[in-house]
């Protein structure tokens, strides 16, 4: 994903080609030596955080019809994804990750709206939630219209959970991005709470959701897996050398 800094928008980008080249005698050269391949990432579990609170009122079923749409459209983009969803108004409820793309529809159109905004102790719940996948790659995202008034600051922030998604579990990180709607935002809370490659997004109205959900989906269909395997041979640091990974990359 790449953004532009004077108007904020977003490209994602679709990797063609890849290789590795290492500097030696003054000049990058290609690495043909060692193996490594790259591919589509086929293995990747995702919690939707959804806020279901009252203030969004008589919107909240187009809202379940986008995220709706955002569940067909990672089924056809991904090779064995798993979505579980967490909904929260004053209390939250869970669906576990799961590869039954009709029951996880279901649930989401079964979603019910209550007052206040219990949003932290939601995300904590789905940073557990995926810390029990052994799925190589994870992601979340967080939908909320207002700043959360259910937590105790004292054990549970946006720090204390950007820590979480940035330290990972079992060495995977989880990917995480922030849709905040309206004008009722903390957008500082939700930026440290978008991390490792996600972003943050602030559309104004619920008529910008689609195309938000839809930049989502493609980022997230855009993640590869690089893997490069070189031999045990040990280099001083006298000798150290730089390799850098070449990307050829089209727009999306």
């Amino acid at each position: 994903v790449e953004e532009d800094e004077e108007t904020s928008a977003k490209q994602v980008f679709e990797i063609e080609d890849m290789h590795v080249e290492s500097y030696l005698n003054e000049q990058w050269i290609e690495d043909t030596e060692f193996d490594y391949t790259f591919g589509k990432a086929v293995d990747l579990d995702l919690v939707l955080v959804l806020d279901a609170s009252e203030s969004l009122g008589a919107q909240f079923p187009q809202i379940q019809q986008t995220v709706i749409a955002l569940v067909d459209s990672v089924f056809k983009e991904i090779s064995n994804p798993k979505i579980g969803v967490v909904d929260f108004s004053t209390n939250i409820n869970s669906l576990g990750l799961s590869d039954n793309i009709n029951f996880i529809k279901l649930y989401i159109e079964q979603i019910q709206q209550g007052p206040t905004t219990n949003m932290y102790n939601a995300i904590d719940q789905g940073i557990n939630m995926l810390n029990e996948s052994n799925a190589p790659n994870k992601a979340m995202l967080i939908f909320a219209d207002g700043i959360d008034n259910e937590h105790n600051a004292d054990l549970i922030n946006p720090d204390i959970l950007r820590s979480r998604l940035e330290n990972g579990h079992n060495g995977t990180k989880i990917t995480s991005f922030a849709i905040g709607l309206g004008n009722q935002i903390d957008k500082v809370a939700m930026q440290k709470l978008a991390t490792n490659g996600g972003v943050a997004s602030f559309p104004e109205t619920s008529a910008e959701l689609p195309a938000v959900f839809s930049d989502f989906a493609r980022s997230i269909s855009t993640v590869h897996t690089l893997i490069y395997n070189r031999n045990q041979q040990v280099i001083s640091q006298q000798n150290a050398r730089d390799f850098r990974f070449v990307i050829d990359a089209v727009a999306k």
